[in-house]
């Protein structure tokens, strides 16, 4: 393992939903924009061999969330989609144990967003406070997010030893893809503050334990696919939402929001094996592995 672990943002949303409230239950509908970075990991023992940086900019996304009070407990289920395009760039780098693990070869890539699905519950339980609703909540997660990489260029130099200027081979159609499915538990704590009658903000807080990564990395060009598995990770959202009721006497209500995500590297095992007719599945790779730091 790496002896530095590095924490990076995992994804930032700024959301504009609208919320139609009864006094049991309740329909939102979102719209947002949401960038964020994946990093992943290939190891030999413990030298990291290879690192492919997925940086995704500006996509949006929608979905909806319904919710029920049943006494002081509310149950919620979350629905979220995000709009496949050409968003960011995805770097791969090589490097070499030879030379002390400097950098050996490196490409550049456009990247495309295939798909990307979220479906989420959980169970609140409402203690009112005067201005204030705490809301301790357990919840379960699941996410299943694909990206490919396309066109851009190579830089495999003949000495082994990358160089930011050295010759470029320039590549067309998709070289790489990787679909990843994550799935978790989930604890936290809402906190909701009634400024006015017509105003609110909500302060979001999770902690998501024991997180799954399963992901299927598959390089075309070599015709190689790679299965990773990573278990026992930690995932970590803060957010804050304002909330605006249209009129004194309106149940719609107009919400702004932002959240942050945060999850430190989860290393795994990994399996190989080619693309197209084989005899025999993915085998594991002994003495090496796999890890990633996720943006998503």
């Amino acid at each position: 393992m790496m002896k530095k672990r590095i924490i990076l943002p995992l994804l930032f949303v700024v959301c504009c939903t609208i919320f139609a409230e009864q006094n049991l239950y309740s329909i939102q509908t979102t719209i947002g924009i949401m960038s964020r970075e994946v990093h992943e990991y290939a190891y030999q023992g413990d030298s990291v061999i290879s690192r492919l940086d997925w940086n995704e900019t500006t996509t949006p996304f929608f979905g909806i969330n319904g919710s029920v009070l049943v006494n002081s407990f509310l149950l919620s289920i979350n629905l979220e989609s995000a709009v496949a395009l050409k968003s960011g760039s995805l770097q791969d780098f090589d490097f070499s144990t030879s030379y002390g693990g400097v950098i050996s070869q490196y490409s550049q890539h456009e990247l495309y967003l295939d798909k990307d699905f979220s479906i989420a519950g959980n169970i609140k339980y409402v203690v009112n406070l005067a201005s204030f609703s705490l809301l301790p909540k357990v919840g379960y997660a699941y996410r299943n997010v694909k990206l490919s990489a396309q066109d851009g260029y190579l830089q495999y130099p003949e000495s082994g030893v990358w160089d930011p200027d050295a010759e470029k081979t320039y590549v067309q159609g998709t070289l790489i893809s990787y679909e990843q499915v994550i799935y978790y538990p989930y604890l936290g704590l809402d906190i909701n503050w009634i400024l006015s009658c017509r105003f609110a903000l909500t302060f979001i807080t999770s902690y998501g334990f024991n997180v799954c990564i399963d992901s299927v990395d598959s390089h075309y060009s070599r015709a190689l696919r790679f299965c990773d598995s990573m278990r026992g990770g930690h995932r970590f959202t803060i957010g804050v939402c304002g909330q605006f009721k249209l009129s004194y006497f309106s149940r719609t209500l107009l919400l702004f929001g932002c959240e942050y995500i945060n999850m430190p590297l989860v290393r795994g095992t990994t399996s190989s094996g080619v693309i197209g007719v084989s005899d025999t599945g993915p085998q594991i790779d002994k003495g090496y592995g796999s890890g990633v730091l996720r943006a998503l």
